[in-house]
């Protein structure tokens, strides 16, 4: 474990701390920012006065986010570019399961069993 910075603290087993007033609790976990908390195994946060619960899971930016739940990326105003492919069927294999894109008259996203899209209106 290792630890820099003023009032850090990298209790967990490899885990790492660094800027001001973070700790980093959980094994394999890293806190920065300003007075954030890495609690449980392979977090990550660096944020402002945020908390890690959720073992294998993320905070990245934002402040006062708390995160609890097991295999989870939190980020505030998200947001994605989008790629250049963009399926031409249900069936297409371009990306994987979770994948996400758009054109200029649909939105796509790739579930284990294929594509699905929408389409978009004004409100």
């Amino acid at each position: 474990s290792h630890s820099e910075g003023v009032g850090t603290t990298a209790s967990g087993a490899q885990s790492h701390a660094q800027n001001s007033s973070n700790v980093a609790a959980g094994s394999n976990s890293h806190a920065g920012g300003f007075q954030s908390t890495a609690n449980t195994s392979n977090s990550f946060v660096h944020s402002y006065g945020s908390l890690v619960n959720g073992t294998n899971s993320a905070i990245l930016g934002g402040s006062f986010i708390t995160g609890n739940s097991n295999n989870t990326v939190y980020v505030p105003n998200f947001v994605i570019k989008k790629v250049s492919s963009v399926p031409t069927s249900s069936a297409d294999s371009v990306g994987e399961p979770g994948s996400i894109t758009w054109d200029s008259t649909y939105f796509y996203w790739k579930t284990a069993t294929g594509w699905l899209r929408v389409a978009g209106s004004t409100f």
